[in-house]
């Protein structure tokens, strides 16, 4: 059997966004949370690469190497909105999306650092992947495929998908029967 691993709830993710003290940090959480995507993803995206309107970001460097659109979840939104407002108003050389106090992209150990100081800051238990499994166990509590999640991780085999979804399996089991056939008064 495999080992427990953690995913986070949506009480760490509110307690990290309510932790975060900069819109930047804001944003971070909310597009680890809200699309799913790789710390190292994360910490290649420019600018350029969100599209508000879509409800997207384009992540050009992935692990398989084939750029990918990935979703960003609703809640998301107003954090990177926030955050890419801030971002317009400095005048940086560079197109990053994330950015340090000098204005130097923020790279991947930054990203993570932020992620670490956040947690404690919240006094939660968080790694940067519980928000990825987190977002594909949320996928499919909500009805999401397993092929889509696939696709949306970036994934070429289903593997590490239904692996998320097993570990979570009694939580999704419980949540889908609630959804069906409602609560016991």
């Amino acid at each position: 059997t495999e080992p427990p691993v953690r995913v986070a709830g949506d009480d760490v993710r509110r307690a990290l966004m309510a932790a975060a003290q900069s819109k930047r940090d804001a944003a971070i959480v909310a597009l680890r949370f809200g699309s799913g995507m790789r710390l190292g993803e994360l910490a290649s995206l420019l600018a350029d690469d969100v599209d508000l309107d879509a409800s997207s970001v384009l992540v050009r460097r992935t692990k398989a190497g084939r750029p990918r659109v990935v979703p960003v979840l609703p809640f998301a939104l107003p954090a990177l909105r926030a955050w890419l407002t801030v971002r317009a108003r400095r005048d940086v050389d560079t197109g990053a999306l994330r950015l340090t106090q000098t204005d130097t992209p923020l790279g991947y150990e930054a990203i993570k650092s932020v992620c670490d100081r956040l947690s404690e800051r919240a006094g939660v238990a968080f790694s940067p992947h519980d928000a990825r499994r987190w977002f594909a166990t949320d996928w499919v509590r909500r009805g999401g495929s397993e092929a889509g999640l696939q696709r949306v991780r970036g994934r070429s085999s289903s593997r590490m998908v239904s692996r998320y979804t097993r570990m979570a399996g009694e939580q999704l089991a419980v949540d889908e029967a609630q959804r069906l056939f409602g609560t016991a008064s």
